[in-house]
């Protein structure tokens, strides 16, 4: 199955119902008041929606034409679709249609962990080349520390690098806190800080697969 059929299905599963993530909550505290927000890899868009809910303009980058399509209709029956663009895009290119320091913020959660450590890299030179100057970018990617959940992808799929495994095809990256360093740094970033980050999806119409209602993430924040 190819890469834009594999995340075609899985879009479909997601749940209508499902709402904007805490993290997207508690981020959009942060922005600048009415600014121009890229979401990487936003699925269906319920952050997305969240954020135009808030007064901001988005792009919206994601593989799935289904999420993209259906990002566009819940914005059309909200009022809201003149502050959404959709972007089909696939990220293993490393290829964003984006100008130059063109977005204050670049926003992606859960999207950016499927990939080399390579490609990783150069996703994230992308990312940081279209933010404007003084502009942030927040990622939120699984993290090693959820040790049943490593421990699972380490009996279930093929480590072809240091923390990247091929499952099934479908490549999956748990980069340590110094991988990230050294990815930012090789990126061109400068100002950056890593750390921990517990996400409740409690009443979010959203469970992790192994059911648990808190996801383990590591959160790089970034600016240009």
């Amino acid at each position: 199955m190819d890469k834009k059929e594999y995340w075609k299905k899985s879009t479909e599963g997601i749940p209508v119902k499902k709402i904007q993530s805490q993290y997207s909550e508690q981020k959009e505290l942060l922005f600048p008041r009415s600014c121009e927000i890229c979401d990487v890899g936003g699925s269906t868009g319920v952050d997305s929606l969240y954020f135009m809910q808030k007064g901001h303009s988005v792009k919206l980058l994601d593989i799935s034409d289904v999420g993209l399509q259906r990002a566009t209709e819940k914005a059309r029956e909200q009022g809201v679709e003149e502050k959404l663009e959709t972007y089909q895009v696939d990220l293993s290119e490393a290829s964003i249609p984006l100008d130059n320091n063109s977005v204050d913020v670049v926003y992606s959660r859960l999207a950016t962990h499927y990939f080399t450590k390579e490609k990783t890299q150069a996703i994230v030179q992308e990312l940081h080349r279209i933010l404007k100057q003084g502009g942030r970018a927040y990622l939120a990617v699984k993290s090693p520390e959820d040790e049943v959940e490593l421990a699972f992808l380490k009996e279930t799929a093929a480590e072809i690098e240091d923390s990247v495994y091929d499952d099934k095809g479908q490549i999956k990256s748990r980069f340590r806190k110094e991988q990230w360093e050294e990815i930012l740094t090789n990126a061109g970033v400068a100002h950056y800080e890593i750390k921990s980050y517990i996400e409740d999806l409690s009443g979010r119409g959203d469970k992790t697969k192994s059911g648990h209602m808190k996801l383990t993430l590591l959160e790089i924040v970034s600016e240009k």
